[in-house]
């Protein structure tokens, strides 16, 4: 099993990452080299983007500066399935992108690359649409985006149901969350937030996050 990290987000331009993520990972990244990221968009430019960073966001090699890793790919529907493994096989590191949750599951599960990331023993990270793929099962509240709730099948990697973004003080969004909360515990994760599960599957929470389950907050952490 991999060590698996959930994270929420942060501000696209000064980065996703607090300082105190940052020292949290440094220590696993030690000495690891290599990074691959699957992408999460239809559009290869906005993988890019995402990627390489422009303007108006930083990119993933600018985002873990503060670590050793040096080598940095990006997987997406422009290599070949083959490609695409040997170089998952080989990374140090596993980042699942932000963007479109959709889009990045039906890349990896049409790739068969979900069979892979379940026996993989490295490090995975996954942010924003990235952690909640990596549930069992999954959760997308309704945003600009997409116009209605709904629950999904992920890849399995983890059993906790994961709202990235989650602002307390959003009433729309805990409503969505509570209403969710009756088929599943459903954890509100703010950005700069972290979930960290280690390889005996020991949950350590990091910043706040706050759990639903059957229509009531039943635990917080500030």
């Amino acid at each position: 099993m991999a060590k698996i990290y959930l994270l929420s987000g942060g501000n696209k331009l000064k980065g996703m990452l607090s300082k105190e993520q940052e020292a949290l990972l440094k220590i696993d990244l030690k000495g690891k080299s290599n990074l691959v990221s699957i992408g999460s968009k239809r559009e290869y430019e906005k993988n890019d983007t995402y990627f390489y960073g422009d303007n108006q966001m930083m990119g993933v090699k600018e985002t873990f500066s503060f670590s050793d890793l040096k080598d940095f790919k990006l997987i997406d529907g422009r290599i070949t399935k083959e490609d695409g493994l040997n170089l998952l096989e080989k990374a140090d590191i596993i980042y699942l992108q932000g963007g479109d949750p959709f889009v990045q599951l039906k890349y990896i599960v049409d790739n068969g690359y979900e069979i892979f990331l379940r026996d993989y023993k490295g490090i995975i990270l996954g942010l924003s649409a990235g952690s909640m793929n990596l549930g069992e099962n999954c959760f997308y509240s309704k945003d600009c985006d997409y116009s209605e709730t709904v629950f999904y099948e992920g890849l399995g990697l983890t059993d906790l149901v994961i709202d990235p973004h989650f602002d307390i003080n959003n009433l729309d969004r805990v409503e969505e969350a509570k209403k969710g909360s009756y088929e599943f515990e459903i954890i509100g994760l703010p950005d700069y937030s972290t979930i960290i599960i280690d390889q005996n599957k020991k949950v350590t929470e990091i910043g706040p996050n706050y759990k639903y389950r059957d229509g009531n907050l039943v635990n917080s952490i500030l």
